[in-house]
Parts: C-alpha cells; structure tokens; sequence
C-alpha cells in the first residue's frame, strides 16, 4: 500500500474521498455542509458562489468547476478556516443587555429578534438550530453592544419601529403581548369592523323617499 498524502493524513475518515484524484459534483457540496453543519449562506460564503446557483449546484451531478473543487478539498483538512457565523451566547447576551437595560426581561429576547415570546426559551437552551438570519442578527446586536452601551437605544428603537411598521400599536407591545404575530393580532382585533353594506342597506332609504314623496303628492292621492 502506498503510502498516505499529506492531504490524505489531514483528512478526516469521512472526508477521505478529498484526496482521491477523482471529480467532485454538487452532492459533494451537500454532503460537505452536513458534515460541517454550515447553512447555505456559510456554504455561499466560504465557495464563493450565490445561494440561487449554489442551490442548483448542491443537487446536480455535473462536475464542479476546478475552483469549487480545490475549496472543498482544502476545507475538508481544515474545517477551522471555514467562514462561519458563530452568535454570542443567549445567557451572556441577555446578561450584557439587562446591566444597561433593567426592564428587559428574558422573553423579550425573541421578540428582540424578531420572533415570539415563547422562542426566548428555545434559543436560551441553544442558538445551533436558529435560523442563517437570526444568527447574523445575535452577531450584530452583540457587536454593537460591544462598541457602546449607548447603542441599546438605537436597537430597541430599531425593533419598535419595525412593530410599528408592521401596524402593532403601540409597538412597545412587541415586548409584552407574546411577540410579533400576537401583538399583530391584537392590534388587528382592536381595528374598528365596518359592515359590508348590503343591497337592501341602500334600498330601504330609496323605497322610504319614495313612499314620503307620493304621499305629499296630490297627483297620487286616492279615493
């Protein structure tokens, strides 16, 4: 038996394929991210390849481009380099914004995200499953509290006009009324209903004229 590459040694038994002089294709691409647990915009980031060709690609047997290829090589025997979004953790977070913010209470944290009460706990216990975006945006929240306190108001304020926007009135109700589809509800439920006017609606006022004007009119009198 020949012995191993220096690819090959890098690499991981089930990345092993990586260092056999054979093509790779998009099931490649597949099998890549789950190894690596990357969601598509990771995986867009790292290839170099937007999320609509790269959807087309990861499901395709074509051969994949030399560039692609060498990527997904190299990637394999060093995971660490794989561009990725990695969030603070919920607890450290919610620690950082309750020492500038007192009322902020634990289920707000979804409805600082742009989801329900009830998700504040699901994302506690973990950020690994949250959706691409809502990652990006723990990133960028904890960011910007890392630059200034003082950037708390700009996110709080940025999250109330965004419930206004979306008609929760008044938005501060985004934080207490179970989150963004509730306080929606709500705020729905509290707009004045107007009844469709019906055909008879416009037809009784008409006959009523009507009646009242034949019965002024001499020329309509009976005996």
């Amino acid at each position: 038996m020949p012995p191993k590459s220096a690819l090959a040694k890098k690499l991981p038994l089930e990345s092993a394929a990586m260092a056999e002089p054979l093509p790779l294709d998009g099931f490649e691409i597949e099998k890549f991210a789950q190894l690596n647990n990357l969601h598509l915009t990771e995986i867009s980031t790292a290839l170099g390849v937007n999320t609509v060709a790269l959807y087309s690609k990861k499901k395709n047997a074509s051969q994949l481009s030399s560039t692609v290829s060498i990527l997904l090589r190299l990637y394999s025997a060093f995971p660490e380099y794989i561009p990725r979004t990695t969030p603070p953790e919920p607890e450290e977070l919610i620690a950082r914004i309750t020492s500038i913010d007192r009322d902020f209470k634990r289920g707000h944290f979804g409805p600082l995200l742009g989801l329900e009460t009830n998700s504040s706990f699901r994302l506690v216990k973990g950020v690994d499953k949250a959706g691409q975006t809502v990652r990006q945006l723990l990133v960028l929240i904890d960011q910007l509290l890392s630059a200034s306190s003082e950037n708390w108001k700009i996110i709080k304020e940025a999250v109330e006009v965004e419930a206004a926007a979306t008609k929760i009135i008044p938005a501060s109700q985004v934080w207490s009324n179970g989150g963004w589809s509730k306080a929606k509800a709500r705020a729905k439920s509290s707009e004045p209903v107007t009844r469709p006017r019906l055909k008879s609606d416009t037809a009784k006022p008409l006959l009523r004229r009507s009646t009242e004007a034949n019965a002024n009119d001499p020329g309509t009198a009976t005996d």
